[in-house]
């Protein structure tokens, strides 16, 4: 089910409630729950059809009453300290930068698990001034 990118991104985490921002088909917080890594999740995405996806592969694992879905552009459906681990990843350096901007206290009562496709070192200096 998992790309190796992603099992790499599973094996980082253990918590109470992960927030998955972006999560497109909702396979993080299954296989995060599924491996007892996670309690909880809440699975966000901008955008309904990848939600709708995500909806249903939750309920095809039998997990809808462990992981939450909301639609929201990055951190804004999640409240601080709502996700003591927040993963957002799959996406550019450039886009999680504006994310972490938009959502800064959400993203500090966080650990933060963060895989750039692109503009990588402009992520780490952005995050490194913060």
């Amino acid at each position: 089910m998992l790309t190796p990118r992603l099992e790499c991104i599973v094996k980082q985490i253990r918590c109470k409630t992960v927030g998955d921002i972006g999560t497109d088909h909702a396979y993080v917080p299954i296989r995060l729950i599924q491996s007892g890594r996670a309690e909880t999740a809440i699975a966000c995405d901008v955008i309904e059809g990848p939600l709708k996806n995500a909806r249903k592969n939750i309920a095809e694992y039998s997990l809808s009453d462990k992981i939450e879905t909301r639609l929201s552009y990055g951190l804004d459906a999640l409240a601080p300290n709502e996700a003591d681990t927040i993963v957002i990843a799959g996406m550019g350096g450039d886009i999680i930068m504006k994310i972490l901007e938009r959502g800064e206290q959400t993203a500090r009562g966080a650990r933060l698990v963060l895989q750039p496709m692109k503009a990588q070192y402009e992520l780490r200096k952005f995050l490194t001034a913060k």
